[in-house]
């Protein structure tokens, strides 16, 4: 069994922490015996929360058909305890569903509580082989598009197409990931590099010459984002051509998996 308190989170705003923690602790006191899973995703999960985003939570329940008063007392135990920036956004289901969150959970899940299990999120939501390929496919498709607003704002926005760059590697990277069935909980970008240099690079899978765009990359993000530096259209385009080359070497290892 995990319990909330011995659940390692993320790094989060500590009034959305807080509230989740209350919302672990009050819903397994009004559900009790019917209540099997809670698992954090999202935004949250990939220590990615902001003002804007709701802490999204993922409910197993025991068994279904779920009463419409057991949907609305976990409802209001969320509001009632939402802190004022960061609403908590229960997903309720009984066991047997695989609802739209499932890919998500499977992906990125943190668990909060497990009343039958030991906190392993593939005993949350077995992940198929045709969720896997489909989580590859659609991280690849999400690269293509970014390299795609990369290349569109390159005149006007240089910075911008850094940013677009960066996240080219970033689903490129989790799309090698899924592939070769790798489950690591990641959620910051500094683990996203580490990772992948353990698994891809220092094994001689992934050439270090294109890996090294992977930090180059997101240090160049960081500063056009947060720290208002001006990218010159010139190392705009590098990036770019840079990033483009990882992701060809992406796809050409995926596509004998998929």
């Amino acid at each position: 069994m995990l319990s909330i308190e011995d659940a390692v989170l993320p790094k989060m705003p500590g009034a959305a922490e807080d509230a989740l923690r209350e919302f672990v602790r009050r819903l397994v006191k009004s559900e009790g015996d019917s209540l099997a899973r809670v698992v954090l995703f999202g935004s949250a999960a990939r220590g990615e929360q902001d003002e804007w985003s709701d802490t999204d939570v993922f409910v197993l329940l025991r068994s279904g058909p779920i009463p419409d008063e057991t949907v609305a007392r976990i409802f209001a135990t969320a509001w009632s305890v939402s802190a004022d920036e960061y609403g908590i956004a229960p997903f309720i289901e009984a066991p047997g569903g695989r609802g739209p969150v499932h890919r998500a959970i499977a992906e990125e899940g943190v668990v909060l509580y497990d009343a039958v299990g030991n906190g392993e999120k593939e005993a949350v939501v077995p992940m198929t082989e045709e969720e896997r390929k489909a989580i590859v496919t659609g991280r690849l498709d999400k690269a293509a598009e970014e390299l795609s607003a990369g290349y569109y704002n390159l005149e006007k926005h240089p910075s911008a197409s850094v940013s677009h760059a960066y996240h080219a590697l970033f689903h490129a990277t989790h799309a090698l990931f899924a592939a070769h069935g790798m489950s690591k909980k990641i959620k910051t970008h500094k683990g996203l590099k580490s990772v992948f240099y353990d698994e891809f690079v220092h094994t001689g899978m992934f050439p270090r010459e294109l890996a090294h765009a992977l930090g180059k990359l997101e240090r160049m993000r960081y500063d056009g984002d947060y720290n208002m530096v001006s990218v010159p259209r010139g190392d705009a385009a590098s990036a770019l051509d840079e990033a483009r080359a990882f992701v060809a070497r992406a796809e050409a290892m995926i596509a004998p998996l998929i």
